[in-house]
């Protein structure tokens, strides 16, 4: 039993005198604990109530008293739960926490008697072996027991020592020293031998292969209220911020991220697809297309290669001012608290700035293979251990209407802790979310320094984004969508109104924050979170510092936080949230659906804090009733958003109505000005309704109606994006062209300047000719503007990438047996062109004119029906007004007339490729190639009607060919064979 009076225990047993003396001590210690003590048991509860930890036991006996008391480290049982701040206080230092009650760590003899007055426990010592140090999975592999290789995180408590130990022992070399914290690498090794030195605490082997979180690009930004965010702030584009992408180096280049990037010296040697994928939906400019704007379309971005899964130097996060690094990737289920999610969690400590922001995972079907969760298919498959940290926020999917994705891991993390935090939409993999979450912080990041001119702490950015989430899913915080989907259009307006406050606490006090509830408010949510000293590797459960949230309701009713069922089965991790006591997370939330007015009191309580003050935030929002407003379209908006996925409309209601009806209504057209029924009875909570959109080009309007009244949305557009081509290309010359909408006033053609796409002409017709001395990029798009409203713009192109040519795009020539040949030539422009000649070469190597055509058309076909046996060659010839011409190149294709086979080229060098051409081929024949002395050296199928056949290497001379039928010959001849 330990109390601030207790007698000195070294003294009683550890004295060096006589096993007698020593017995009489014992008898005596024990008397004094009655004494000095409240009436508690002397021993703890039985060993066996942890039979999952019996593997470390050394001695599954009750233990005598002299190994109960020894300064060695030791698993103690204590008779009840325990506070990591009372057991700092009385002298015990933890290696590892197994329970509430059960610790591995040691009891500092000299410190005994330090704690606080009247607390007192009764525990067991017993002796262990080295077990406890190994991850779960080098645990469950029992790799112990073998000669090992490879690559193992280590976790020592005596810095100089390790290095010592390294230097002596040259089959381990040290690959990354982090704070304690060392990749090692280990060549026919006994892992027994490490585990044996008592300054490791911790031995794992930790996956660290990444892998891409997303299959292909999927970037809407409708479903989490970006796209308002947009319109209603366009002043918020992420400016002189920057984001860190821990991935390899991506496209720099691309004209979407071009421009802003900062050299970090921390790139990788090779550039990723996907990684360019994760820049453009965080940061993209959309220069190239709609689909290419991200979230903070004007934010400066850096690279860090993800090679080693853990997280850059204080240094250099520093150096490179750097507050969000998104991590788009993931290794393998990892179900436990490892040395990479602490250093995660360290790395947050050190830079209370910088927020760390991860996809859950691709493995939502999937189960963990040890740990509390091992089994449960479809729960607790986080990709990594590093995604177990406490103080990153952790990402997952959902789909347009807010259903998780069956491919989004989901929690809970190890220890029951709600993991992922945050969703967003996307259907192709977290790794989108995650970036889509990361440029949202960006954009908040801006709208703080703005507001306080400095960095804003992770803890309340965390907090932000969690707090205004939308609820989804189960109600309530739940494992697979956490506490909600990403609204940042509610984020930035909670930051904007300052809806937040921070303190900070101290073991066992109580702080009290007023809030006032104004009348006819629904839907009250407020967040407590902080960011918690990392935990020590492999514990069982990682928070550190307790902080309880409560808050008191006027009529001195309690609400507590809600929290989720975290027994190790489905059933139980499937179940609603209720309220209770939160000793787990460092996120807690308590929700109120309807709040009365009046004052409420919100208590933050330091239930069990040993280490220093704990800095806290609290981050509230509320709901007015009957408020209903348009999220998607917006006015900058169009529909399909991207001009041909059919899209969702959105807003936001707090109608205590359950249903409203939808209306549109063009501006353009002979249906302008009457409104048109969307869809009646549309459920309002849904917030979405799938609409297929008409196929016309017009600004537009919609309406909802809820009882008797109206909610119009701005003026939007519905439009898909116009073709931009490229007439010609010549030297000194460049035409536009498109196809022309009937509704547009005029075109406003754009090009890329200074990395941003800018005004070049407005045009009323449906072509431009440039100069091209006078251009100063390869980059256009055109978008038309109607009633001065723009609809959808066109993609980007690069002119010279679209294979235009100067006038003559493409000319093809095409052999069909018993027809004739014919020639198609596709124009890119008519301007200036008298005539269009299509000319065949005679056998005096003459171009003679077969067919000319006035230019009216950019397509122009002709038949020559009566070409000549064997090879006939043809071009196109484009006559100009002023009297120059543009000759095409010459097409040689070869007719079959007179003969049922033409074998060619005759003579053949040896390097070239032997034709064999039919007029028709019904069923296989066979070509045999016969050398001078009438060896047969070649045999090869004829299943088609034109056959090539590589020639091996021949000698000079004559040789013949014969070709069957079924057995029986049709066509024989001769072929020269030259050098």
């Amino acid at each position: 039993m330990l109390s601030d009076n207790q007698p000195n225990i070294n003294q009683l047993i550890n004295a060096n005198i006589s096993p007698f003396k020593r017995y009489i001590n014992v008898v005596t210690f024990f008397l004094l604990y009655f004494l000095f003590n409240t009436p508690v048991g002397v021993t703890a509860q039985s060993i066996n109530s942890y039979p999952e930890w019996i593997q470390f036991y050394e001695n599954s006996h009750n233990p005598n008293f002299r190994e109960q008391f020894t300064d060695e480290t030791a698993l103690f049982l204590f008779n009840s739960a325990i506070s990591l701040d009372s057991l700092k206080a009385h002298g015990f230092e933890v290696y590892r926490r197994l329970a509430p009650d059960l610790i591995i760590g040691k009891l500092k003899t000299n410190n005994q008697t330090q704690g606080k007055e009247g607390s007192h426990y009764s525990f067991s010592q017993f002796e262990i072996n080295n077990l406890w140090k190994l991850s779960p999975d080098l645990l469950k592999k029992e790799s112990y027991k073998e000669i090992i290789n490879g690559k193992f995180w280590l976790h020592v408590s005596d810095l100089s020592a390790f290095q010592e130990f390294a230097i002596r022992n040259n089959y381990l070399k040290i690959i990354i020293n982090r704070r304690g914290y060392f990749l090692i690498e280990l060549k026919q090794t006994s892992l027994n031998y490490l585990l044996e030195q008592p300054f490791i605490q911790y031995v794992g082997q930790e996956a660290t292969m990444p892998k891409n979180e997303a299959t292909v690009l999927d970037l809407n930004l409708h479903p989490n209220r970006i796209n308002a965010v947009h319109h209603i702030y366009p002043a918020l584009k992420g400016q002189e911020q920057i984001l860190s992408l821990q991935e390899p180096l991506y496209d720099i280049d691309d004209i979407d991220l071009a421009g802003r990037y900062v050299e970090s010296s921390l790139e990788s040697e090779f550039t990723d697809v996907h990684a360019t994928q994760m820049a453009t939906i965080a940061i993209g400019a959309g220069n190239s297309f709609i689909t290419g704007e991200g979230v903070a379309g004007k934010s400066l971005h850096t690279s860090s290669d993800n090679s080693n899964i853990i997280p850059d130097t204080q240094a250099d996060y520093e150096r490179l001012d750097v507050q969000i690094q998104n991590h788009s990737y993931g290794t393998e289920i990892e179900s436990f608290y490892g040395a990479s999610a602490a250093m995660y969690d360290e790395s947050v400590n050190n830079l209370p700035e910088l927020l760390h922001i991860m996809s859950s995972g691709n493995s939502g079907n999937q189960s963990a293979q040890a740990g509390n969760y091992a089994s449960i298919s479809g729960f607790a498959n986080l990709t990594g251990n590093f995604k177990h940290a406490k103080n990153v926020l952790t990402v997952g999917s959902v789909d347009t209407t807010g259903n998780p994705i069956l491919l989004s891991s989901k929690g809970p993390a190890h220890d029951g802790r709600v993991k992922p935090e945050l969703t967003t939409y996307s259907m192709a993999g977290t790794s989108n979310s995650a970036a889509l979450v990361s440029g949202t912080a960006i954009l908040l990041q801006q709208l703080y320094k703005s507001q306080y001119n400095t960095a804003m702490p992770a803890a309340l950015l965390k907090g932000l984004l969690i707090n205004s989430a939308d609820d989804v899913h189960n109600k309530g915080v739940d494992f697979s969508t956490g506490y909600g989907q990403l609204n940042a259009l509610r984020a930035v307006e909670n930051l904007e109104n300052k809806q937040f406050f921070s303190d900070e606490i101290s073991n066992n006090d109580i702080n009290t924050l007023p809030l006032n509830i104004p009348s006819d408010v629904i839907n009250l949510k407020i967040t407590l979170v902080w960011n918690d000293p990392a935990a020590n590797p492999n514990d069982e459960k990682a928070l550190v510092n307790d902080l309880d949230l409560t808050v008191v309701r006027p009529g001195s009713h309690i609400v507590m936080p809600l929290v989720l069922n975290t027994s190790p089965n489905e059933s139980a991790i499937t179940s609603l949230a209720i309220e209770g006591e939160d000793h787990l997370n460092n996120i807690e939330q308590v929700v109120i659906e309807n709040p009365e007015s009046g004052v409420y009191q919100i208590r933050v309580s330091g239930f069990d804090i040993p280490v220093e003050n704990q800095k806290y935030y609290i981050l509230y929002q509320w709901d007015e009733i009957d408020q209903f407003r348009w999220t998607s379209p917006t006015g900058s908006d169009n529909i399909p958003y991207n001009g041909e996925t059919t899209s969702h409309l959105r807003w936001e209601s707090s109608f205590y109505e359950e249903y409203g009806d939808i209306f549109y209504q063009l501006t353009q057209g002979i249906e302008a000005g009457t409104w048109k029924s969307v869809k009646d009875g549309v459920l309002l909570s849904a917030e979405n309704y799938r609409w297929e959109a008409p196929q016309v080009n017009s600004p537009a309007l919609f309406k909802m109606i809820i009882g008797e009244k109206e909610f119009v949305s701005d003026t939007f557009s519905i439009s898909v994006p116009l073709r931009l081509g490229v007439g010609f290309d010549c030297t000194d010359s460049l035409k536009l062209q498109w196809p022309s909408l009937a509704s547009a006033d005029h075109y406003e053609i754009e090009t890329l300047k200074d990395n941003e796409l800018q005004t070049y002409s407005i045009v009323q017709d449906t072509s431009l000719v440039i100069s091209t001395d006078k251009l100063e990029s390869n980059y256009f798009r055109v978008t038309p503007i109607v009633e001065g409203k723009r609809l959808i713009q066109s993609f980007t192109i690069n002119y010279q990438l679209q294979g235009a040519g100067c006038f003559l795009k493409t000319f093809f020539v095409e052999a069909v047996q018993d027809t004739g040949v014919f020639l198609q030539v596709e124009l890119g422009a008519v301007n200036g062109i008298q005539n269009i000649d299509f000319e065949k070469l005679n056998e005096n190597q003459e171009w003679k004119t077969i067919s000319s055509n006035s230019p009216d058309k950019l397509r122009y076909s002709i038949l020559d029906s009566n070409p000549d046996d064997g090879p006939n060659t043809y071009r196109v010839n484009i006559q100009f007004s002023n009297g120059t011409s543009l000759p095409s190149e010459s097409l040689t294709i070869f007719f079959v007339k007179s003969r049922d086979f033409i074998v060619y080229p005759n003579p053949i060098r040896n390097n070239e490729t032997l034709r064999v051409f039919s007029k028709k081929i019904e069923r296989d024949h066979i070509f045999q190639l016969i050398n001078p002395l009438g060896k047969q050296i070649l045999e090869s199928s004829l299943t088609d009607e034109r056959t090539f056949i590589d020639l091996p290497v021949l000698s000079d001379g004559i040789y013949y060919y014969r070709i069957f039928k079924l057995k029986e010959q049709v066509a024989n001849g001769k072929i020269v064979i030259v050098k």
